[in-house]
């Protein structure tokens, strides 16, 4: 699986968000598959969702 098809989701506010990043932090994958993870795929998604949605 690439790291371009996953988004970091919690069980907020169920779960503690710090135990979640720490989860990413110690998965043993390198500093672009965080980013993508954490943020980047979920910015990429928005950004297709506004030329869509034309907003």
């Amino acid at each position: 699986m690439t790291s371009k098809k996953v988004i970091l989701g919690s069980d907020y506010p169920f779960s503690d968000s710090k135990i979640e990043l720490l989860k990413i932090e110690k998965a043993g994958i390198s500093d672009t598959e965080k980013e993508n993870t954490l943020y980047k795929n979920a910015q990429r998604l928005i950004n297709s969702q506004e030329t869509v949605f034309g907003l």
